[in-house]
């Protein structure tokens, strides 16, 4: 017979009624009093001993059919009710019982316990041990007519609760909770996995444990603490994240776990994911005694390309080569003069700060813009910014006319002196190409130095001699070949303004630039970080060395390349963006809820997935970001907040609100709540700690695959 039974039981076993496992061991209690959005429960101290203790913030579930009789079950009983439990409530009995147990306690003899009563009768011993906990519902499962399970978010309906039972789920039936995806969202993530190129839906990645409390011992000893949580890597892409708390909590540990999950997915699926870090403290780009001695750029060796801004073996320099990077290296050189000279600017100094070197589209403007481009790089050179070889020679043209009349302005004189001939143009040109350089042909920066200070002069001469004269006159006659910014710069090479008085020039254009120039620097860093980003890399911007403001400008000018390039593709429809994770630290001081929405930072924010960009960004103060952007996050991974205000700020996502007292008391490293876009409530979760070793024999076992294609260096960017 009770074979039969088994039998009988086991085939009626389906998705939903196998969620409740053992049902006479996991009976916790009944539901007594139900509302749409809470329950309260009756328990005992009995059944709360026999499953291990019901933590606070822990899952248990409700149902009113015989889980091991389900095909007998009416339908509308056909449903399994999740709950949170939040805390006690107070049950009609209780100030009577409370009464009791002071007169027991006051009527002892002893301190010690008498017996497992403690001296109190056994019936009234019983009915003391019953209590109420007040439950959030999380929603309800039940199966589809194919027999899927599906979870509402609510309650449809409910008559009675005198029936309805209460049982915590065994470490089984928790992980199909904690790990459960709506089918129409998981055929929605099958849809955004191959649209950005995974054949198929990549395998859920493990984040961290089941743990409901800071004080987990019971935890551990029934099994609950060793329930997996998984997450779904394609909800990082294209998405939001927040990673929140307090320091040394662990939000570190949770990006880099993110980092290597991701960077493994897109590995396996062969799909390019180009990740982009903005390192604040060097803690991702070099090994640290916190991860083994190592780091995620270790674990991907092969995959990643790091930039500091400082000179250092293994890393490209972060800071641009202002004699190559013109327009990036221009405007650094002018924001940083703007802010050391603020409004005490001089004429030639305000020329140079409205100085645009943006390479004209007009062929017949072309021989102007290689004129100034030059007196640029030989202000540079004056200026005492190193240079190397590859960058050592400019080339423009000079009219005869203009060279005739710096011989005659110049050199004339030491012409006469040495006997050389000058009687007709040919001669006179010669003489200057002899003395200074032919420009068409190329000249070394300190020979562009020397030629346009003989420029100036020239110059000078002509004007002072005839305040109506152009100055040195293009092959247009009245039309001077030297533009107003161009008198600018060479008066800024000379030190002198118009009138030939001194002025601050080469060394306060050196002080306030020289921290953002290197000679080892790229034409355009942005583009090539974002050639790495396209072809898959994970990309390290060191931002740990180098001065406050190389950092600052260096990350908005990587970060708006990125944007602006993407959003390009993503509007022209010629090329497709590549599929790009930035993942920012003080996340406040970018996209703070003062911000304004046309600059750089909240259009990633808000914009960035339009383009395949996702942003993961990580702060202490959730209350000091932007209302707008944490109402469109996806993702969330919550520790440790230290004051009610950044909790009220927190509450009003999702279902945080159930956890403000616990967030605010546990400061365990890697205790973390968990909202993913395809989990449909919050998961509290110890997270896993980064183990670099186990990653990078991952990685190395995927890499050693004969179908595996590793990512090319651009070209243009040489080998370190």
């Amino acid at each position: 017979m009770g074979m039969e039974f088994l039998s009988k039981s086991v085939g009626q076993k389906n998705k939903l009624s196998s969620l409740i496992d053992s049902p006479q061991e996991t009976h916790v209690g009944y539901i007594v009093r139900m509302q749409y959005d809470s329950v309260d429960i009756l328990t005992n101290d009995f059944f709360k001993e026999r499953v291990g203790g019901i933590p606070q913030n822990s899952f248990l579930l409700a149902a009113s059919f015989d889980p091991e009789d389900f095909g007998n079950a009416l339908d509308v009983d056909k449903v399994v009710l999740l709950l949170r439990v939040q805390e006690p409530v107070k049950l009609p009995q209780d100030d009577s019982n409370l009464v009791t147990i002071i007169e027991h306690l006051q009527g002892k003899e002893e301190i010690t316990r008498a017996d497992e009563r403690d001296g109190i009768e056994p019936i009234t011993h019983s009915l003391l041990q019953f209590g109420g906990l007040k439950c959030n519902c999380l929603g309800s499962f039940f199966l589809d007519d194919s027999g899927q399970l599906l979870l509402g978010a609510d309650i449809e309906d409910f008559q009675s609760v005198a029936h309805l039972r209460v049982y915590k789920p065994t470490p089984g039936a928790l992980s199909k909770i904690v790990n459960y995806i709506d089918p129409i969202r998981q055929r929605k993530t099958e849809e955004d996995s191959k649209a950005l190129g995974f054949g198929a839906m990549p395998e859920p990645f493990s984040i961290g444990t089941v743990r409901y409390t800071s004080t987990n011992r019971l935890q551990k000893s029934n099994g609950t603490s060793e329930v997996v949580v998984t997450v779904q890597p394609t909800d990082f892409l294209a998405r939001r994240t927040a990673v929140l708390g307090m320091t040394r909590t662990g939000k570190s540990n949770t990006i880099k776990t993110t980092v290597s999950a991701v960077a493994l997915a897109a590995a396996r699926a062969q799909v390019l994911v180009g990740q982009l870090i903005f390192d604040m403290n060097g803690e991702y780009a070099n090994a640290n005694g916190q991860d083994d001695g190592s780091s995620i750029s270790e674990v991907f060796e092969n995959n990643v390309v790091r930039y500091r801004g400082l000179d250092a073996k293994g890393f490209y320099d972060l800071r641009d080569n202002f004699y190559k990077s013109l327009e990036n290296g221009l405007n650094l050189l002018q924001n940083a003069l703007s802010d050391s000279v603020g409004s005490s600017v001089g004429q030639d100094l305000q020329g140079f700060l409205s100085l645009s070197l943006e390479e004209p589209d007009d062929p017949q403007k072309m021989n102007r813009w290689r004129k100034t481009v030059a007196i640029y790089k030989a202000l540079l050179k004056e200026s005492n910014f190193p240079h190397t070889k590859s960058d050592d020679v400019v080339k423009f043209s000079v009219g005869e006319q203009v060279l005739d009349q710096i011989f005659s302005e110049v050199f004339a004189e030491h012409a006469e002196e040495e006997g050389a001939p000058r009687k007709n143009r040919g001669d006179r040109v010669s003489y200057v190409k002899q003395k200074l350089g032919d420009p068409k042909l190329g000249l070394s920066l300190q020979q562009a130095v020397d030629f346009f200070k003989a420029v100036r002069d020239a110059d000078r001469n002509i004007r002072e001699s005839n305040s109506r004269s152009p100055g040195l006159e293009s092959s247009t006659k009245g039309k001077s070949w030297l533009d107003p910014h161009d008198r600018s710069l060479l008066n800024l090479m000379a030190g002198k303004n118009d009138n030939d008085r001194p002025i601050r020039s080469t060394r306060v254009i050196n002080s306030c630039g020289l921290a953002f120039h290197s000679s080892k620097g790229s034409e355009n860093i942005s583009r090539d970080i974002y050639s790495h980003l396209e072809n898959g890399r994970i990309v390290i911007v060191d931002l740990s060395v180098g001065t406050q403001s190389v950092r600052e400008n260096m990350s908005l000018q990587i970060a708006r390349y990125v944007l602006d390039e993407s959003f390009k593709r993503f509007t022209s429809n010629e090329r497709q963006p590549p599929c790009v994770v930035i993942y920012v630290e003080e996340a406040h001081n970018l996209i703070g809820k003062n911000a304004d929405f046309n600059t750089t930072w909240p259009r990633i924010a808000k914009e960035g997935a339009k383009a395949k960009i996702s942003l993961v960004y990580a702060t202490q103060e959730p209350s000091s970001v932007h209302p707008n952007i944490l109402a469109n996050t996806e993702n969330f991974f919550v520790t440790h907040l230290n004051n009610d205000d950044e909790l009220r700020a927190l509450s009003k996502y999702y279902d945080f609100s159930d956890f403000s007292q616990s967030l605010k008391k546990s400061q365990d490293v890697g205790f973390a709540r968990i909202k993913t876009l395809s989990s449909p409530f919050v998961v509290p979760s110890q997270i896993l700690k980064f183990e670099p070793k186990i990653l990078k024999q991952e990685y190395n076992s995927i890499a050693a695959r004969p179908d595996f294609k590793p990512a090319p260096r651009p070209n243009e960017i040489e080998e370190f």
